[in-house]
């Protein structure tokens, strides 16, 4: 398979853009569907849903509600061709909550949890020829522990606006793809700009150490091949390699043959730390040069299709226009995008803060967001051990956060553009912090870690991170780098944009005044934090989500709140003001 094939392949949406092969199908697109009170397959289907939209959508065809004793029926037929020596994966990107999957009435398996993708070897018992591929999930939503992000069914309350429409079953893509019976697995980076290293563990199904070689492309030119062994670390010296970074998001691509298995995987060469800059404030550096990280809060919804993007251009859409605007940061909130995503991030540019989303019990809301906001001291002075407080009082609560957090660190972090894991957000099922970034350091030591984002400091972390929302903010020494995580939440309604019951924010603003609302919460917010210390900052947010219209954007896209050049502008100040106290 030649290089510009597996490069279209990936261009062509390929759902996996870290490991790309030349033979795959994606099965997206109209399923038979029912809503059901049974666990059981049925034989009757009344309806079609159209793949990978969530039944809660408008573009699903379907629509409607799902409840905690639903169970949602899916039913397509698939060819499967399979030859000597080689065989077919049926994966699935994303479902969420619990699904079963069988083929042909044979069961294949069990998964559980909303954000991780997961698949199945078809062995030579299937043979080539159709089959019904059938599925069924049931998802309970904030009735069980599973991670579930901004997802809330019954949302009620005082803080029920920043909280959003569940979206159930499958909601990331279904594909086949087709391998040689030996193959390999997974294929484990680390690059490193300043040593100009790279890392590379080729795992194979064999898992035993053979051969495989390695060609390393820079725009379509043959850099270097190296033969390295398989199924444990090799490193591989490149001197001359160009960094990665937002401005100059350098890429290389990687062809790995193994036998008769070939794929395409790519790296970007960087290093993400902390630093002193020459006054003794601690700061992120990209390639040992401070940097200030400066974005927006991405929640990742959409008016029709909900927590899926209709395409591949509305993902590139929203990367584009942030970094239009001179930021250079998306902290993707509480969600894992599909993982186009960070292959888009990573070849246009962008910074990004991967959040673990929150799972656990339901919050009490007086204590993780009402107390936190009147005494930020206080609050940071609470032990997250206090399980039943903190909304973890099971063990199989945390085992699951524990088991998410693994799959999720593994799954992602191959992409060179996120520099930052947030474990935890304001408390929402927060426990054993320290723990958290201690199991994501063994995972994963190339990166900082947000170990709890706002408040619930337990002293971890890379990151003294800061909420600011109501109160003036005049940023302190510490001895982590200081963020500003999230700060703005100021409302705007636009006329035929709306697309809630009600309208919230934090501060409602006067249209007539909207630039100068936007120049001086950053003034005082974030420039006059800089000389400080302060080194990063993540404004809330990127878009309208339903009740919630603080987005520099509507959710629908289709109007930018503020003047584009006033945001440019405050951008270029903020560049201007940190170039010049570092």
């Amino acid at each position: 398979m030649s290089l510009q094939q597996l490069l279209k392949n990936r261009e062509d949406n390929f759902p996996r853009p870290k490991m790309v092969r030349s033979d795959y199908v994606l099965l997206d697109g109209s399923w038979d569907f029912e809503i059901s009170k049974t666990d059981k397959m049925i034989e009757t289907f009344s309806q079609t849903i159209i793949v990978p939209f969530g039944p809660e959508t408008k573009a699903s065809n379907i629509h409607k509600t799902v409840y905690p004793d639903d169970y949602l029926h899916y039913r397509r037929h698939i060819n499967i061709k399979q030859e000597d020596s080689f065989e077919t994966l049926l994966h699935f990107q994303a479902i969420d909550q619990k699904c079963w999957v069988y083929l042909d009435g044979v069961y294949l398996g069990y998964h559980e949890g909303g954000y991780t993708s997961f698949s199945f070897v078809l062995d030579s018992n299937f043979k080539t020829g159709t089959y019904e591929l059938y599925v069924i999930v049931n998802d309970q939503t904030e009735l069980e522990p599973f991670g579930r992000g901004k997802q809330r069914l019954n949302n009620t309350g005082f803080m029920s606006s920043i909280f959003y429409t569940p979206v159930s079953g499958i909601w990331q893509s279904v594909w086949l793809e087709t391998r040689p019976i030996k193959a390999i697995e997974s294929v484990d980076i680390e690059a490193f700009y300043l040593n100009r290293e790279l890392l590379i563990t080729v795992n194979t199904n064999q898992r035993i150490q053979e051969v495989a070689t390695v060609s390393i492309y820079d725009q379509n030119t043959l850099i270097h091949t190296e033969v390295v062994t398989t199924d444990q670390k090799q490193s591989i010296r490149l001197p001359d390699i160009k960094a990665w970074s937002t401005e100059e998001p350098n890429l290389y691509d990687i062809v790995i043959e193994y036998g008769e298995d070939t794929i395409l995987t790519y790296v970007g060469f960087r290093d993400v730390s902390s630093l002193m800059d020459k006054h003794e404030y601690k700061r992120i550096a990209l390639n040992d040069t401070p940097i200030f990280m400066n974005g927006v809060l991405d929640q990742g919804y959409w008016p029709d299709t909900l927590l899926t993007p209709r395409c591949d251009e509305a993902l590139i859409a929203d990367i584009h226009l942030v970094k239009s605007l001179g930021y250079n940061t998306m902290r993707k909130h509480v969600k894992v995008e599909m993982e186009r995503f960070y292959y888009h991030c990573d070849r246009i540019g962008m910074y990004v803060w991967q959040d673990i989303p929150n799972g656990g019990e339901d919050y009490k809301f007086h204590f993780v967001t009402i107390f936190p906001n009147i005494s930020d001291f206080l609050s940071r002075h609470i032990s997250d051990k206090n399980y039943r407080r903190m909304g973890r009082a099971k063990q199989r609560s945390r085992d699951i956060y524990n088991q998410e957090l693994q799959e999720i660190i593994t799954q992602l972090k191959h992409y060179p553009s996120i520099v930052v894991w947030v474990p935890f957000n304001e408390g929402w099922g927060q426990f054993d912090a320290k723990a958290a970034t201690h199991n994501i350091k063994n995972i994963d030591q190339s990166r900082l870690i947000n170990e709890a984002c706002g408040w619930f400091d337990q002293g971890g972390g890379d990151m003294y991170s800061i909420h600011s929302y109501f109160k003036p903010l005049h940023v302190r020494r510490s001895d982590r780098i200081v963020a500003l995580t999230e700060f703005g939440g100021h409302a705007l309604a636009i006329e035929g944009h709306t697309f809630g019951t009600k309208n919230f924010g934090y501060k409602q603003m006067d249209p007539n005044k909207v630039d100068e609302a936007y120049k001086k919460i950053y003034e005082i917010k974030v420039i006059r934090n800089i000389k400080h210390g302060l080194s990063a900052a993540i404004f809330t947010q990127l878009s309208d989500v339903f009740n919630e219209i603080n987005g520099l954007i509507t959710f629908d896209r289709q109007v930018i709140k503020v003047d584009k050049e006033t945001i440019i502008s405050i951008n270029d100040n903020i560049k201007d003001t940190f170039n010049s106290v570092i």
